[in-house]
């Protein structure tokens, strides 16, 4: 009995397995069929790239402020992170995984991991206790500071290995004045999260910052405290390179340029005009290349054949194509080659007033006094900055800086000596005005134009007895309404009047008087 069981079984399982290997021959897609498919990717435990990740450069001190990662890179919250590290090197922009290479960290900031959420369904109520231990939480923005010593304006040396020499070629001979700017020297900033278990997560774009020497701070500035806020005035440093100019030779002057030229064993100009050039980004400013004085006249370099404009089509027969000369006998100047923007201006600052002294003056070029706040989003060209915001009676200082741009890169000075003002109201409300006046029976009612300014206190009646007479206060304290009506009048006696606003700044200021009214008691 038991031998017919088993071959029945048998049977039905064979024809149970045939049965399912034709379902899944007729159903390809179908992902229960035991079909061996590739392995899951398994879920990436190393966060996301930082956020908001900026670099900016003071002097010799680079600031690097980023968003600490929250998330993995596969969306879990909150992120497997145990530091964020920053790599820096100097020369030219790297790819991140060659940069992670050659690159070396600079900074390092380690990340607190948030506690576990409370147990139990606590309906949101509870909430969860705060991280402890050293460094920043997740999602916080920080900043870091990278000073910037000797090395650092090094530029790392890339590797050759694999590469073929390139054959030798004869050397093409560049006149000095038309060779093009070498590539500005920049530091560049990479900032990746860190894994607990030390596995790089996704880095963030890399941020540069140029390394020419910065400029120099502003001079002499100056705070004044007004009714609308505080004007500061300083002024330019010297020494700041120039944007390109152009220089003009008259045509006329033309043979005897090009005389003196051979004379002198020189190449002769090859045009009416000469280029000022800027200072090239890379070299340490020279005497002969920065602006000592307004009126200083820069170098000119000549401009080179490719450099100038073509002839006008279909010049006459026998005849040389010439640039037309303007009213003042000038040809018009062209560039001899495409020479990067540059752009001066100033990042204005707020410094609690403590703290920029110390009780010593702060010198330009000094250490800052404190963490100063930002006033201006965009560097300001003119040399003055109005600060809106009015508390009186406080002390409020302000650091200024020189911002250079060259290009897309910016480039700050140090600290200029702090301005310090403490603002005092002495600044009275505006007059009343359209006062009138209508005579009653036993009085005499007053109406007039009021004044809106936050630091009203009030309005005071002025009264005298004559026309032309001195009048005297009529009221003891400040009223607020527009309105008063005299009942202390003597039936015909004429009366004039005057109403005058005051504040509440101790002591008061008090406006001019308002227009003279009169009349006669009934």
């Amino acid at each position: 009995m038991v031998l017919p069981v088993i071959a029945a079984h048998t049977r039905r399982s064979a024809a149970a397995r045939i049965l399912f290997v034709a379902a899944c021959a007729t159903l390809p897609l179908a992902s229960a069929c035991g079909k061996k498919g590739p392995p899951l990717v398994p879920l990436a435990r190393v966060p996301v790239a930082p956020l908001q990740v900026s670099a900016s450069r003071a002097g010799d001190v680079v600031t690097i402020s980023f968003t600490v990662p929250g998330a993995n890179v596969s969306g879990i919250r909150p992120a497997d992170i145990e530091r964020v590290d920053v790599y820096a090197w100097t020369g030219p922009d790297l790819p991140a995984p060659r940069a992670f290479k050659l690159a070396k960290v600079v900074a390092s900031v380690p990340v607190r991991t948030p506690p576990p959420p409370p147990e139990g369904d606590t309906g949101g109520t509870v909430a969860p206790p705060p991280p402890v231990g050293p460094g920043v939480d997740q999602g916080a923005a920080t900043e870091l500071t990278d000073t910037l010593a000797a090395d650092a304006f090094t530029p790392i040396e890339l590797p050759e290995a694999g590469k073929t020499p390139a054959p030798a070629r004869s050397p093409k001979v560049t006149p000095p004045d038309a060779a093009p700017l070498p590539p500005p020297l920049t530091r560049h900033y990479i900032v990746v999260g860190v894994n607990h278990g030390g596995t790089r997560g996704a880095p963030a774009p890399p941020a540069a910052v140029p390394l020419w020497a910065a400029p120099p701070p502003p001079l002499h500035v100056a705070a004044n405290a007004l009714e609308t806020g505080t004007e500061l005035a300083w002024t330019a440093p010297a020494h700041l390179r120039r944007p390109v100019m152009l220089h003009e030779i008259p045509a006329p002057a033309r043979p005897a340029a090009a005389k003196a030229a051979n004379a002198a064993g020189q190449r002769p100009p090859a045009g009416n005009a000469s280029v000022v050039a800027p200072q090239p980004p890379l070299a340490e400013p020279d005497d002969d290349d920065l602006e000592d004085e307004p009126s200083a006249s820069p170098p000119a370099i000549e401009p080179t054949p490719e450099a100038s404009p073509p002839p006008r089509d279909n010049p006459p027969t026998g005849t040389e194509a010439s640039p037309e000369v303007n009213d003042s006998g000038l040809l018009p100047a062209r560039l001899a080659m495409p020479w990067p923007a540059v752009s001066v201006g100033y990042h204005v600052y707020e410094v609690v007033s403590q703290d920029a002294s110390h009780g010593t003056p702060a010198q330009p070029g000094g250490p800052a006094p404190a963490v100063p706040k930002r006033l201006t989003t965009a560097p300001v060209k003119q040399t003055t900055f109005a600060d809106k915001s009015v508390q009186y009676g406080v002390e409020r200082c302000y650091l200024v800086r020189t911002v250079e741009t060259i290009g897309g890169l910016s480039a700050e000075s140090e600290w200029s000596a702090p301005a310090c003002v403490k603002p005092a109201d002495v600044f009275p409300p505006p007059s009343p005005t359209s006062l009138a006046a209508v005579a009653s029976t036993s009085a005499i009612s007053l109406i007039w134009e009021g004044s809106d300014v936050p630091d009203l206190a009030g309005y005071i009646v002025l009264r005298g007895v004559a026309a032309g007479a001195p009048t005297e206060r009529l009221t003891k304290d400040p009223i607020r309404e527009t309105t008063f009506r005299d009942t202390t009048v003597s039936q015909g006696t004429r009366y004039v009047y005057a109403v005058i606003a005051v504040d509440t700044a101790k002591p008061p200021n008090a406006s001019a008087p308002s227009n003279r009214v009169e009349a006669t008691a009934q």
